[in-house]
């Protein structure tokens, strides 16, 4: 039987990036054994399954796996790790670790958050523990944004000191009230973060950079949809076109921003995001179109039918940026190879997207009717 290796330096956690982490879950070998216990090990105890070495060599795939956005490949090979009965108790709290990120990744949560859970309870490394607590609260809040797991993100938040590690609390805790429709306070958390964040060296996470930038487009989206296109007046409605367009047009490029970070998950949320946003523009304008037609709104005729004539010209154009837009949603899903919720509800969005949307005559102008000076 040939002699194995001494066993490589072990690359931990701090190999997957981009990942929601604090720190990295193994920083240096987990496994030191002598050369001589390895070569014990591999010569004399021939009823295990691998040798350490082995063991090492293995966890380093799937950890190169992780890194490639390559999770479901990866997710065999920390199955078969956690099946080895020689796992020290270190090594089997990172894999278990690895493997709860791959398992978020892939829209598996609920085992997940088992694993997060014993690896809060099992390992020895303290920052470990505290990185499997803060993620297991806030996968927790995405299923209950009311739940207890929220004061474990307030009490992390006065006991953190790291600057890095409060950007990426308060980000979780816009994203909680987010859901929650808490957007004063959503929109409170974010700017402390982008402060933080603003003076980070190295700067902060990708992963976290992308989030917030989604959170942002969100915020924006979610004021333009408020500008309600239900007056009766032309030129009120004009306005609110005006000023939805330049909320759009904001998002926008926070969506982009987060599309940029080139992190397949957000990549895609981002797509997803700024299609649902367009189209809800453009079905409201269609909405609008129909309004006209039907005589339910008041003012000059004139108004009233350089109004329509701009809607039916705008509006083919605006629903075919949302059309393609989750067209890139799921090149990115074949690009990559990451499937996520995000992608699968790019899928269903496009399989019934309402073609009518993109009937219509090609734009002979550049403005909105009726005094204004930009357009969606």
């Amino acid at each position: 039987m040939r002699a194995c290796e001494p066993p490589p330096s072990m690359k931990g956690a701090d190999r997957q990036p981009p990942r929601p982490r604090w720190t990295a879950s193994c920083t240096r070998s987990c496994l030191q054994p002598t050369l001589a216990l390895v070569l014990l090990v591999c010569a004399q105890l021939t009823s295990l399954p691998v040798c350490r070495a082995d063991v090492e060599q293995l966890f380093s795939q799937a950890s190169e796996l992780q890194d490639a956005n390559l999770c479901s490949e990866a997710l065999p090979l920390y199955s078969e790790l956690l099946g080895q009965p020689d796992l020290s108790s270190t090594l089997r709290a990172n894999v278990l670790y690895n493997e709860a990120v791959c398992l978020e990744l892939n829209d598996q949560p609920q085992r997940a958050l088992q694993n997060y859970q014993q690896v809060r309870q099992q390992a020895a490394q303290p920052e470990l523990r505290r990185d499997a607590m803060f993620r297991l609260a806030a996968l927790s809040l995405k299923f209950n944004p009311r739940g207890p797991e929220r004061r474990i993100l307030r009490d992390l938040l006065l006991k953190r000191t790291r600057r890095e590690d409060r950007a990426r609390i308060h980000i979780e805790l816009a994203s909680v009230d987010l859901q929650l429709n808490r957007e004063q306070r959503a929109a409170h958390h974010l700017r402390r973060a982008s402060s933080i964040a603003r003076n980070l060296s190295p700067p902060l996470n990708p992963w976290y950079q992308a989030r917030a930038q989604l959170l942002i487009g969100d915020l924006f989206s979610r004021s333009a949809s408020r500008s309600a296109l239900t007056s009766r007046r032309p030129r009120v409605l004009v306005r609110r076109l005006h000023h939805r367009a330049k909320l759009l047009e904001r998002a926008q490029l926070h969506y982009v921003a987060a599309i940029e970070q080139k992190l397949p998950h957000w990549a895609q949320a981002g797509t997803l995001h700024l299609a649902q946003a367009i189209l809800e523009l453009a079905q409201a304008m269609q909405a609008l179109e129909r309004r006209i037609s039907d005589g339910q709104l008041r003012g000059r005729v004139k108004e009233r039918q350089l109004l329509k004539a701009w809607l039916a010209a705008r509006r083919p154009g605006t629903a075919r940026k949302a059309f393609e837009s989750l067209q890139l949603c799921l090149d990115l899903r074949q690009e990559t190879g990451h499937k996520s919720n995000y992608s699968s509800s790019c899928r269903e969005l496009l399989e019934r997207f309402p073609m009518e949307l993109l009937n219509g005559n090609e734009p002979r102008q550049e403005t909105l009717p009726i005094g204004a000076n930009s357009a969606p």
